[in-house]
């Protein structure tokens, strides 16, 4: 959970709530101001999976 804590901090936003399942949190930032806090941390630290492809589209 600290980590996901540590992104409401990297990100300037976002939250961190419980999830349905037991012991599982979840980060969800929304709105596009928030998300656009998102867009230069991955444009410098690339993405090694799957992941990569989507986020280039």
């Amino acid at each position: 959970m600290k980590v996901l804590e540590y992104l409401c901090v990297l990100f300037n936003g976002g939250i961190v709530l419980k999830h349905s399942a037991l012991n599982v949190y979840e980060y969800r930032i929304g709105g596009i101001q928030n998300c656009k806090n998102v867009f230069p941390y991955f444009d410098n630290h690339t993405l090694y999976t799957k992941k990569s492809i989507s986020y280039i589209l």
